[in-house]
């Protein structure tokens, strides 16, 4: 049914819609009234563009004189512009305005004659006639120090002030289906500090589980949706503000904090520097990135033997540059490197791989390092000429990775600095020398890690215990050279089936562990049925014999659990209930 935006909408009994779809506008603007007799209460009553029609549409509910709380959930004019007007209109001595002390200490400049009712020397509730309770929820600093939501509990509505609320090209009361996410995304991203912050509002708001969420912009946000839009609230990452003193361009920011966000995850992941490099390439080019090639030219002096260099060049494309090429260009290499003392844009530049080419479209970089004797420069090679908001994501993207990028080279040069054999110590250490998946010491070093940030950052991770069916048998009939053999064609099967930041690791005797962060236990069982399909169906020669293997397989999701020990001891306790039950078989609950 088509509504009538010219007239009060009743999103809820005796809740209605008052404002004003202001033209051409992404930031609309919406006023609530709780019809309740003579102690109706007006929630964020706009600025003087939507005073007027806000008026009529209250004057045809209500007479004005029946408004007894006026709600400000903060400071700003979008809520606060009408307020000296529309108390001199309201003919009462007993109204109030009622909203946090931090927003209160504000908006007293503005020298208003009404009395304040702080919401948090009132225990954080108001009780109205006729049984009607409003209590306020604390989510400060989303937006703003003093920020608080409003729920109803007779409707089980949540008004949620700038929370929810998104940048919208077409007016709409309503959310129409979940890509509305998309516009709370460029929103919240951009305005809320953190994170963390905006996973604190949300938890308390998740407790009244409301069945409508009535945001001040944006739209209204039906029950249904409710749920979805919540979790996919948790996953943004916030505080785009940080990013850029002169650029407010929301798509641009938004675009600058996904390539960072992506490229700081690769650097955490990754010791090799190449490999650093390529992820950022491909992460580039899934942001619409023209990328051509990422070169880096660094060089090292020893402190101790002054005499003693270490140059090195590094391209996506070719990897690193082999040691004769790289001596015929030391000269090239020096200036390339000592001509960037900040990030410029270069149209044409002469660069020295394998041997010198000519690239267009540059953007030259100087990496810094606290080691006085290392210096570097990167240069991001465009396939072509980029257009102004492509370029200004680039530039940010790049102004904020300078330091980030050079940590990882100067983790390169220390590996370097060690040596091939010590480099080879390290990764034998955290390896299983059987199957090459990662071992148990690595799986001590990462476990707690991941962990911790589940627990802080509130995202799910799933543990897959994996185990060979009857492998005992495959030994004492076949012998132990086939027993390796079958060990380490599943262990490459199971490896194949996970995402790079999954962790795959060889737990014990025949057990593989995957650690799947960001999984839930849905996922993580379908990705282990593929699995146990996938062994089931292949065939093993051994001489001239084939022989089937089958595999079982225990999948748990974090709950409550504080360490990785207890995840895994819930895993092997469906394991073991899969093998008891049968064998071949993924086991997904208790």
């Amino acid at each position: 049914m088509e509504l009538d935006y010219s007239k009060p909408i009743e999103i809820a009994e005796n809740i209605f819609w008052v404002g004003y779809q202001i033209p051409n506008d992404p930031f609309q603007c919406h006023v609530y009234l709780i019809r309740n007799g003579d102690e109706s209460v007006l929630i964020d009553p706009g600025s003087m563009i939507t005073f007027p029609v806000t008026m009529e549409k209250i004057t045809s509910l209500i007479p004005l004189s029946h408004i007894k709380y006026i709600i400000c959930h903060h400071q700003d004019p979008d809520i606060t512009g009408c307020v000296s007007t529309l108390e001199k209109l309201i003919h009462r001595k007993d109204k109030f305005i009622v909203t946090h002390w931090r927003a209160q200490a504000l908006l007293k400049h503005y020298q208003w004659e009404t009395p304040f009712y702080l919401i948090e020397k009132n225990k954080w509730r108001l009780f109205l006639k006729n049984g009607r309770t409003l209590d306020f929820i604390f989510t400060p600093y989303a937006h703003f120090p003093g920020a608080f939501c409003t729920y109803d509990r007779k409707t089980k509505t949540l008004f949620s002030s700038d929370l929810f609320g998104g940048f919208t090209e077409e007016f709409s009361l309503y959310a129409k289906d979940e890509n509305y996410f998309a516009s709370i995304k460029a929103f919240h991203e951009h305005y809320i500090p953190s994170r963390e912050i905006l996973l604190n509002a949300l938890i308390e708001i998740e407790k009244k589980d409301p069945d409508l969420i009535a945001p001040q912009h944006g739209s209204i946000i039906k029950k249904e949706l409710i749920p979805y839009i919540i979790n996919r609230m948790k996953e943004l990452n916030c505080g785009l503000f940080l990013l850029s003193s002169y650029e407010s361009n929301i798509e641009i920011l938004l675009k600058t904090n996904q390539i960072i966000n992506e490229v700081f995850k690769e650097i955490i992941n990754n010791s090799d520097f190449l490999t650093v490099l390529r992820k950022t390439f491909s992460i580039l080019k899934e942001n619409d990135i023209p990328i051509k090639d990422i070169i880096t030219y660094a060089y090292d002096k020893d402190e101790k033997d002054k005499d003693k260099e270490w140059y090195a060049v590094f391209s996506t494309i070719k990897g690193e540059i082999a040691k004769s090429d790289i001596e015929k260009n030391k000269t090239v290499i020096k200036n390339l490197i000592d001509g960037i003392h900040k990030p410029k844009y270069l149209k044409k530049i002469k660069l020295a791989t394998d041997t010198i080419e000519e690239y267009k479209n540059i953007f030259a970089i100087p990496l810094e390092s606290k080691r006085e004797t290392l210096k570097a420069s990167i240069y991001f090679a465009m396939e072509k000429e980029l257009s102004d908001k492509q370029r200004k994501t680039v530039e940010e993207a790049f102004d904020k990775l300078i330091y980030p990028l050079s940590s990882s080279l100067a983790n390169e040069v220390l590996i370097k600095e060690l040596g091939e054999e010590k480099k080879e110590i390290f990764n034998t250490a955290i390896h299983d020398s059987l199957t090459g998946l990662k071992n148990r010491v690595f799986l001590e070093s990462i476990a707690a890690t991941e962990i911790s940030k589940a627990i802080r950052y509130e995202y799910p991770i799933s543990v897959i215990m994996f185990d060979i069916d009857h492998f005992k048998t495959v030994n004492d009939t076949y012998g132990h050279l086939t027993g390796d053999f079958v060990l380490q064609e599943i262990a490459k099967i199971i490896k194949a089936s996970f995402r790079a930041t999954d962790y795959v690791i060889r737990y014990g005797g025949e057990e593989i562990l995957a650690i799947l962060p960001y999984a839930k236990e849905k996922d993580a069982c379908s990705r282990a049925e593929h699995i146990r399909k996938v062994i089931e169906e292949k065939e093993f020669l051994i001489g001239n014999k084939i022989i089937k293997i089958t595999i079982s397989a225990g999948v748990y999701e974090k709950r409550d659990e504080t360490n990785i020990l207890e995840l895994i001891g819930k895993a092997d306790k469906r394991l073991y209930k899969a093998k008891k039950s049968g064998r071949n078989k993924v086991i997904c609950e208790d």
